[in-house]
């Protein structure tokens, strides 16, 4: 059985600044991009995120900042999960939202959660309804159109086998109105994005000599 291989000093000097320390880090290499390359001035807060999630190896640090539901006007559109490496380089972002629309981050109004709610039936509060702190399996991403949302409900990884389905509610009626499903094949041996990271996924080591395997593991 193979050693484990020792975490570089890097590794090491950023784990000894815990859980919110990494974040803090991400957070402002995040806000750096976002101003750079989508001149998104705001900057992103941990409590903008649905959760977050930490992913290590010997010599990579990863910092997962996600949603589970995210509503989208019609000139909007947004983050809809963002990776962002601080040992190693790079930020993977997804997004979510009308394409003309202008990339902001996204922070619901009383009157977006009130519309989440009547279409999700979910109730309670804004923690409860966006599950905060938790990774729900699916994503709920819904864009408004003139007279109706699609609300796509999603399997939330690539490696993920599982139906993804896209709705049509329909705003006077308050009911959906069509609904379609596309099923996705899951990718044998992959279990979670730990898992997905060490197969070699995202990485972001150019230089093809430094490249060696890594193993990933779910850290906070």
């Amino acid at each position: 059985m193979a050693q484990a291989q020792e975490p570089t000093k890097e590794i090491q000097e950023l784990m000894a600044l815990g859980r919110e320390g990494i974040i803090d880090k991400a957070l402002a290499k995040l806000a750096e991009q976002l101003k750079l390359f989508y001149q998104i001035e705001t900057t992103p807060t941990a409590d903008d995120f649905h959760f977050i999630r930490i992913y290590g190896s010997h010599r990579s640090l990863l910092v997962q900042f996600g949603y589970n539901i995210i509503l989208a006007s019609q000139s909007k559109k947004y983050i809809s999960d963002a990776k962002v490496w601080i040992a190693g380089s790079g930020i993977k972002l997804s997004f979510a939202g009308n394409q003309g629309g202008k990339t902001e981050i996204f922070r619901p109004t009383q009157s977006d959660l009130e519309t989440i709610k009547h279409i999700t039936k979910e109730e309670g509060t804004a923690d409860e309804v966006f599950n905060k702190g938790q990774e729900t399996p699916r994503q709920t991403v819904i864009m408004e159109e003139d007279d109706f949302y699609f609300v796509h409900d999603n399997v939330r990884y690539p490696f993920e086998e599982g139906y993804s389905t896209v709705g049509t509610w329909n705003k006077s009626m308050g009911e959906f109105t069509t609904d379609k499903s596309s099923f996705q094949e899951g990718k044998p041996n992959i279990s979670d994005l730990a898992s997905f990271l060490s197969t070699g996924a995202w990485q972001t080591i150019e230089d093809e000599e430094e490249k060696s395997p890594e193993h990933f593991v779910l850290l906070f």
